[in-house]
């Protein structure tokens, strides 16, 4: 990662790359430096939610802190709270619920995503089973 690209603000996406990649002292200058908390990556995701995703407890504490939404809802409908429970971030979990994070009730959109690929994929195989049975009991 190139740090004079990152800590520029006009490289918005720059925070939510140094907080996926856990940087808090580059997350911190970036911030500094005037790059907004709140901004995104092509996902919609923030830098609180890339965060969540690892447990990188203290970047999201600074990020919050810094004026970050808590709350913010990336491409799939999902907010840092349904991401840290998708990944099971039990200490991550306390902080955001803490701080006034709010998550779907029930899975996360992700969560039920990954559930439908892996339906159509065990269908997928059903199919080609039966196909391959059919073949068999062709004369």
């Amino acid at each position: 990662m190139n740090d004079k690209k990152d800590q520029n603000p006009e490289n918005q996406d720059g925070v939510v790359t140094a907080s996926y990649d856990g940087n808090f002292d580059l997350v911190r200058r970036l911030i500094s430096n005037g790059a907004d908390p709140n901004s995104t990556n092509e996902y919609g995701e923030t830098a609180v939610m890339v965060a969540a995703e690892h447990g990188y407890d203290a970047i999201i504490g600074y990020l919050l802190d810094s004026g970050a939404n808590i709350n913010a809802v990336d491409k799939n409908g999902d907010t840092a709270l349904d991401i840290a429970k998708y990944h099971e971030r039990t200490d991550t979990i306390e902080l955001l619920l803490l701080r006034g994070g709010i998550g779907a009730e029930g899975p996360s959109a992700k969560e039920r995503m990954m559930d439908s690929y892996y339906e159509a994929c065990d269908h997928a195989n059903a199919v080609k089973k039966l196909l391959s049975e059919i073949k068999k009991k062709k004369p």
